[in-house]
């Protein structure tokens, strides 16, 4: 099985997408963390990326996908990408290249006073604070930016039979179970 799931930032993404690896026996696939490790390293697209994520602004997608089909094997769940409607036809060509298909993508819908909530609620816990886009003002550039990008990608994939919307407003088990269930009559 091969998975995408996406929602905005501080919606349990890299969360939920731990918890269905494990149970499904995939392989977590999270590209903001594969970038913020490429900026820590100092490579050559870590510093291209590095203003990017500072500023919370999305990492171009030649340098996303770069690191993402660098990292890409079968049984996988990517969390991060695509966040803009150009990347969703570049992953599916890599993915018909390789023989691979991407089965279904995981949306958690989250409103933006529940991730307002959880910042204030979770404070230094809420997502891992040592990250450049952890600011107020990042958070609010990435939630905003995400907003105006997720409709297409959305209608992509409805138009394909593939997206799986989820409630994300509910606390981590319920979520998860409405997740599996619905992976489970794919399967």
């Amino acid at each position: 099985m091969n998975l995408i799931i996406i929602g905005p930032s501080g919606s349990g993404k890299g969360t939920q997408a731990k918890l269905i690896a494990k149970k499904y026996n995939l392989t977590h696939i999270s590209t903001g963390q594969l970038i913020r490790d490429h900026i820590k390293k100092k490579t050559t697209l870590g510093k291209k990326a590095q203003s990017y994520v500072e500023d919370g602004r999305w990492t171009p997608t030649k340098i996303v996908l770069k690191i993402l089909f660098e990292n890409l094997k079968n049984k996988f769940i990517i969390d991060g990408t695509p966040r803009y409607l150009k990347q969703c036809p570049l992953i599916d060509k890599y993915l018909k290249k390789h023989n691979q298909k991407l089965d279904a993508v995981i949306y958690l819908h989250v409103t933006k006073q529940e991730l307002l909530d959880r910042r204030q609620l979770y404070k230094e816990k809420f997502q891992d604070q040592s990250r450049p886009d952890s600011t107020p003002e990042a958070f609010e550039a990435r939630y905003q930016s995400g907003k105006k990008t997720i409709g297409p990608i959305l209608k992509y994939y409805k138009k394909q039979g593939r997206l799986i919307k989820i409630d994300g407003n509910r606390p981590v088990k319920p979520i998860f179970k409405d997740i599996c269930s619905t992976l489970n009559s794919l399967l």
